[in-house]
């Protein structure tokens, strides 16, 4: 099982900081846009799940994921599952709930994978680095040194 470790970098320039330090370690960025939607009677989100779609802006492709009590559902299940569980009915629809920007920079760095994001909301610009690991006291330990 693997594990996300999430640090929140405080302002802009802490952002700038870290991948300026980490920038020969680039590997790839993802521009992506993420809408979330809940069904019209609120019902998956009463029950603690959440229908995101993610758009990868460059890569024209797109990836839909439920997301329910933070554990992600493989999307070829998805779209069956809600319509199992939540009675899905085409006249009832869905709702958007909002979204977001990310701009996601991936490097390889001290045999850690990490995801250095800028996020945009309405409300203003949010920046996190996540690592994912089956070792999360490993990686803590790592990225705060």
């Amino acid at each position: 099982m693997e594990f996300k470790v999430k640090f929140r970098l405080t302002k802009a320039e802490s952002h700038h900081h870290v991948t300026t330090f980490i920038s020969p370690f680039h590997v790839i960025t993802h521009c992506q846009h993420n809408l979330f939607f809940d069904y019209a009677t609120y019902e998956p989100s009463s029950r603690r799940f959440v229908l995101r779609l993610r758009f990868y802006v460059n890569d024209e492709q797109f990836v839909v994921w439920l997301k329910s009590n933070v554990v992600l559902i493989d999307s070829s299940r998805i779209l069956k599952r809600v319509k199992k569980e939540f009675g899905v009915v085409v006249e009832n629809g869905f709702l958007r709930l909002g979204g977001f920007q990310n701009m996601m920079n991936v490097y390889d760095w001290k045999c850690l994978k990490l995801e250095v994001d800028e996020i945009g909301f309405d409300f203003g610009t949010l920046y996190e680095i996540e690592c994912e690991s089956v070792d999360p006291e490993e990686a803590k330990h790592i990225l705060k040194h």
